[in-house]
């Protein structure tokens, strides 16, 4: 497990036990949701080399089926990615990946949109 994997999932769990306290947000890598529903989501931005990666990440609280949108805007930056996710409860999964050159982030805005039993769950960072 790396150091950003790790962070992300100490991130997650924050958020889970936060969710439990009544919480809705808390910031880290990114920035990680707690959803009173079945996920909790985050967008993690990592650098790698002289770039920055960008990823959606869900912890399914239990088994889902639906789909995803995950959008990154800025300063002459567009990008969107989505599809469908399918994820068993207790599990993980990264969705999309956004690969940038550079690590200035300023302006910089990611989401990560997930349409699941017909909720919509929003997940917002500022990077």
């Amino acid at each position: 497990m790396t150091l950003s994997s790790f962070t992300l999932r100490a991130a997650l769990g924050t958020a889970l036990a936060a969710a439990a306290l009544g919480c809705t947000a808390i910031a880290e890598t990114g920035s990680t949701h707690a959803t009173p529903g079945p996920v909790a989501c985050a967008v993690a931005v990592t650098p790698s080399g002289s770039s920055l990666v960008i990823e959606g990440v869900v912890e399914a609280r239990e088994p889902l089926v639906g789909s995803y949108s995950l959008s990154v805007t800025g300063p002459g930056t567009r990008m969107n990615q989505g599809g469908p996710i399918a994820v068993d409860a207790g599990e993980t999964l990264r969705l999309g990946r956004v690969q940038m050159g550079g690590t200035a982030t300023n302006g910089l805005t990611a989401e990560l949109t997930l349409e699941v039993d017909g909720e919509t769950y929003r997940c917002p960072a500022e990077i």
